[in-house]
């Protein structure tokens, strides 16, 4: 019945998956013993971990495409462990993630609202509430407020700007909670 886009101020998941990649490129130039000098593999570890480290930074500041972030380790870890199957594994990881990020995470999470119950579709998760387990419902300012029976609150900011009569949205939530 309704539909209410919330916005998302979780976690960056891309950005957390670009650092855990770069973090792993980073052990493995560390671990992989080559004919290499080893100030070559500490070099290589420190570079790795401050692209980990910095990838915020670096995408958002100095607008670096995390493609080319992985496209420089893969070629880090190329020269430090003269594996190539290394630097096409961490490239086919980059762009399994660059996938997951255009298909799954840019998806901004929504609440449904309909007679049986509330849905809130997160990234990751989809739980289901009855209305049953609510003492009330109230959107007031682009604010929804989920009271729930057993004390816990949950306020999600909407992005819905006048697409939603508000009297007649509390109304319906009212109704569904009494009945």
């Amino acid at each position: 019945m309704y539909s209410l886009t919330v916005k998302d101020k979780g976690p960056d998941i891309g950005l957390m998956l670009t650092r855990a990649l770069l973090s792993v490129s980073a052990v493995a130039t560390f671990v992989y013993e080559t004919d290499v000098p080893v100030f070559v593999n500490y070099a290589g570890t420190i570079l790795l971990i401050g692209a980990a480290v910095f990838t915020r930074a670096l995408t958002r500041k100095f607008r670096v495409h995390q493609l080319v972030l992985f496209v420089f380790a893969a070629i880090v870890l190329y020269i430090v462990t003269h594996s190539f199957a290394f630097a096409l594994v961490l490239l086919f990881y980059a762009s399994l993630l660059k996938l997951l990020d255009v298909f799954v995470f840019n998806k901004p999470p929504s609440v449904e609202i309909n007679l049986t119950g509330i849905i809130i579709n997160k990234h990751f998760a989809k739980p289901v509430y009855a209305w049953v387990c609510f003492s009330n419902v109230i959107l007031k300012d682009n604010l929804l407020t989920l009271d729930f029976k057993d004390n816990k609150v949950l306020q999600l900011e909407t992005d819905s700007n006048g697409v939603i009569d508000v009297q007649q949205f509390n109304d319906f939530c009212a109704r569904q909670i009494t009945a």
